[in-house]
């Protein structure tokens, strides 16, 4: 079993928290394949997106491409989209018995204030705390 990385998209674990992880394949005509191979698209700035009970990859490259899952995973991704405002971030690019697949993540998106806030508002309970003692 060989796989080769094409691409990835490493700022996914700086601005994103990740939840889950699926290996998805995709539905791609030559010249997809062909610029994929060549190192000539990038995954930065492209999402998941969900129609008609399907999901596809958004800003990848010209088209909609069309992501292959198992229908309970789609399931369970459309159902933790929905519910839980998740989102669909492509993560790397790779090549797996001369397949081309992509890991997606269903991530949230970091929020830098709220933690700047709890250490804030942990630092001030310090101070009452020290005061009582």
């Amino acid at each position: 079993m060989s796989i080769k990385e094409l691409l990835s998209n490493k700022k996914n674990t700086r601005f994103y928290e990740v939840f889950g992880k699926y290996e998805c394949g995709l539905v791609l005509n030559s010249g997809s394949k062909k610029k994929i191979l060549n190192y000539e698209l990038s995954l930065s700035g492209s999402h998941g997106w969900i129609k008609n009970g399907e999901i596809f990859l958004r800003g990848f490259a010209k088209e909609n491409i069309k992501l292959l899952l198992h229908r309970h995973e789609i399931e369970k991704i459309i159902r933790n989209v929905k519910e839980k405002k998740y989102l669909l971030i492509p993560s790397n690019l790779y090549l797996r018995n001369y397949k081309i697949k992509i890991t997606l993540l269903l991530a949230k998106r970091n929020k830098y204030t709220s933690k700047q806030k709890l250490e804030t508002i942990k630092r001030k309970d310090e101070k009452r705390l020290a005061r009582f003692a």
